[in-house]
């Protein structure tokens, strides 16, 4: 007579494999490392330039304490030292040349190890995460900073202590961070990630914030940002090479036309927007950076329209590196290019506030488009790492 059992032929359930400790808490230094760069500004307004200094060097050596033993060990691979952005890390060398040659004040020279220290931490993280880990890094760090800047806010109201209002006194820097959390928390939801409904409600926290924080230079970046992600996405769409010259060239003259009229009417428009107080005009934009030298501001040009280069093909062309030419874009790979966008038009508005989480973004994406081209191909990225001693193991 048959036997009949309640256990099961196959193998007995296991867990599933999970990130190791070291890995998780490489990604919670990170997160901290955005958020000290990109509320550098309010850091500073609310608790001085000593606090501020102190959160950024703190952040600068733990990342220089990380980096050391895993360039040294070759993990989770090798430096790609023929990789690095050589253009963006020649305009802080420029720039300290320029302070010493000219006898500057000790503030440029300060900028000068600030810009330095936010291009190692860049450069890190960079190289220790992937494409994925480095966009759920930056939304963590984004919605901290977005909850902490509603708190403050909700604290101005009850208590009318205006020191705390709109994020450490700054609008420009509120809502410049507010254009780039729409920019991520929107590639995150077009990729489907986990917790879709909570991506788009801190998506529309970012843009409430954005349009509370009233800054005309934020809304020329966010403006600019539109543009360029429709000019991609028509792109994209476009596959006969006749169609798409004639997509370039209408997007070539368009964007030419909208950036002469905006470099032209540039105090209208701000003043028309309420804040034409203190923006410079982009003609005396090169008169401006002389304190760096005509080389250094050269130089820094060359960055940008690099990665702006770069950054283009990365979104616009689909992944190929083999005969197969029909893979699917992928929207993380807009990132690069509407984070520079963003962050160049707000800077050239005005913005100082724009400039120092820029340069790091500039650092960034330069030195990961440069190393990894294809999102999920080369240098550990088809497959997340988790170390667990000194064996690798692999996430499927």
């Amino acid at each position: 007579m048959a036997q009949y059992t309640k256990h099961p032929v196959q193998a007995p359930p296991t867990a599933p494999e999970r990130e190791s400790t070291g890995r998780l808490l490489l990604r919670a230094y990170v997160i901290i490392a955005f958020i000290a760069v990109l509320a550098h500004d309010a850091l500073l307004s609310l608790f001085g330039g000593l606090a501020s200094g102190a959160a950024l060097l703190v952040t600068t050596l733990a990342g220089a304490a990380i980096a050391a033993p895993m360039i040294a060990r070759q993990t989770p691979h090798a430096f790609p030292w023929r990789r690095l952005p050589w253009a963006a890390l020649a305009y802080p060398v420029f720039a300290a040349a320029s302070d010493l040659w000219s006898g500057s004040a000790t503030d440029s020279l300060v900028m000068t190890v600030v810009l330095l220290a936010t291009a190692g931490m860049s450069l890190l993280i960079g190289f220790a995460l992937t494409w994925d880990e480095i966009i759920r890094s930056l939304a963590s760090a984004l919605k901290w900073i977005l909850g902490l800047a509603l708190a403050a806010e909700a604290w101005a109201r009850l208590f009318h202590d205006d020191r705390f209002l709109q994020f450490g006194g700054n609008p420009a820097l509120l809502a410049g961070l507010s254009a780039l959390a729409i920019v991520v928390f929107g590639i995150q939801f077009a990729r489907r990630s986990r917790w879709r409904t909570t991506t788009a409600l801190w998506g529309v926290l970012a843009a409430v914030l954005l349009f509370s924080a009233s800054s005309a230079t934020a809304y020329l970046g966010a403006a600019a940002g539109t543009v360029v992600l429709v000019f991609a996405l028509t792109i994209r769409r476009t596959s006969a090479l006749a169609a798409r010259r004639r997509v370039y060239a209408v997007g070539g003259i368009l964007i030419a036309l909208l950036s002469a009229a905006t470099a032209i009417l540039h105090r209208a428009l701000l003043a028309a927007l309420g804040e034409a107080g203190d923006a410079p005009d982009p003609a005396n934009i090169m008169d401006a950076s002389a304190q760096v030298g005509v080389v250094g501001a050269l130089v820094l040009c060359l960055a940008v329209v690099s990665l702006l280069w770069r950054a283009w093909f990365f979104a616009a062309d689909r992944p190929r590196w083999d005969l197969r030419a029909d893979r699917p874009y992928s929207s993380l790979t807009l990132l690069p290019l509407l984070c520079i966008v963003i962050a160049t038009v707000q800077a050239l508005a005005g913005s100082s506030s724009a400039v120092l989480w820029g340069w790091m973004l500039l650092v960034l994406c330069s030195f990961k488009i440069k190393a990894v081209p294809l999102v999920g191909v080369g240098l550990r990225e088809q497959a997340r790492v988790t170390e667990r001693g000194r064996r690798a193991r692999r996430i499927p």
